[in-house]
């Protein structure tokens, strides 16, 4: 049996903030530099959301990927359903929701107010205990 290689580590303990909030940091195996962050915020009927954020320099490599494939087993002990909202513009987060096993629920209509005042749209994704993959 062989051991399994990852490509990040996820900081334990998880930083915790106001209302449940929890930030994982994550750690690239082969430098140990902090390259990005996982937070999540509960939700209501044992739902939770899930965000992401990778340097850009990591960004592509696989280690987003191998982040969240960690850290989805240990949310769905806790929760029926994971969600992550992403804007439409997103490619990457959208593959990376797709290839972990999110399944696409549909979009809402600038719901989100940028910094420079526009409205972006944001599509709905969710993992379901039991119907993933």
């Amino acid at each position: 049996m062989t051991e399994t290689m990852y490509l990040t580590r996820i900081g334990h303990p998880p930083v915790r903030g106001e209302g449940g909030v929890l930030t994982y940091k994550i750690y690239c195996v082969d430098t140990g530099d902090q390259c990005g962050t996982i937070v999540t915020h509960p939700g209501t009927n044992q739902s939770v959301y899930i965000s992401w954020y990778l340097d850009q320099e990591f960004r592509g490599k696989g280690y987003m990927f191998d982040a969240v494939a960690q850290i989805l087993p240990r949310l769905l002990q806790h929760y029926h359903r994971i969600v992550a909202m992403i804007w439409t513009t997103n490619e990457r987060s959208k593959q990376l929701a797709k290839r972990a096993g999110f399944h696409y629920e549909g979009t809402a209509m600038q719901l989100h107010k940028k910094s420079d005042g526009t409205w972006q749209d944001v599509e709905f994704w969710a993992l379901v205990e039991g119907h993933h993959g």
